[in-house]
């Protein structure tokens, strides 16, 4: 769920990503992910300026062309962290992750741009609102290695802050340059698969999370 400004922009979307994780003896974490966005939700109408009497876009075959927004991005980071066992399992517990990174987003619009000139060329630039910058993450949540390696998963909430800024030099809609900071956070439910590759002694452990 994207909050503040990034939620002006986007609804509710989805992410896909996978890391590696490393754990120490004493259960220390350190690792890193990417991950991508991938959503239909798009509630910043960009392409306003370009409306014919405000029900759409007239191609050049004279009828309204159809234009599909999307939300597209990814962040990067690396993370620091630590398992805090519960109950004589000491790999499986309650897990704290923060870490500092990348983010971008921008709007993905999907045309014929043989019908649709307004929108062909560098003219996509000026409504796709490319933005990206530092951000800052946090998670807690709580993961499983069962020791006869049936299942190892992990799932929590996870919470993330961008510091962005529009990277476009103009925004042809609003007809101006978008100069101001941005404050892009992001809410969320996350849970995946864990792989786990043990060394020989089983004293640290290296995990691939998807």
């Amino acid at each position: 769920m994207p909050l503040g400004l990034y939620g002006e922009r986007f609804g509710q979307t989805n992410v896909v990503g996978a890391g590696l994780m490393y754990k120490t003896r004493s259960n220390f974490l350190i690792g890193a992910e990417h991950n991508t966005y991938f959503g239909s939700k798009v509630k910043e109408s960009v392409l306003s300026s370009l409306y014919a009497s405000g029900n759409g876009i007239i191609n050049t075959e004279g009828v309204y062309g159809e234009v599909k927004m999307y939300h597209r991005g990814f962040y990067s980071l690396a993370f620091v962290g630590r398992v805090f066992p519960l109950g004589i399992n000491k790999n499986s517990g309650i897990v704290l992750k923060l870490g500092a990174g990348a983010l971008q987003h921008k709007i993905k619009m999907v045309y014929d741009d043989l019908v649709l000139p307004a929108l062909s060329g560098d003219n996509y630039k000026g409504y796709d609102r490319l933005t990206n910058g530092f951000m800052t993450y946090q998670f807690l949540g709580y993961q499983l290695l069962d020791p006869k390696k049936r299942l190892d998963f992990f799932v929590g909430v996870d919470f993330l802050q961008g510091y962005t800024q529009n990277r476009r030099s103009w925004n042809w809609d609003t007809r101006e340059r978008d100069t101001r900071k941005r404050q892009d956070f992001q809410l969320g439910i996350k849970a995946g698969i864990i792989i786990p590759l043990y060394k020989k002694d089983k004293s640290e452990e290296l995990f691939f999370e998807d």
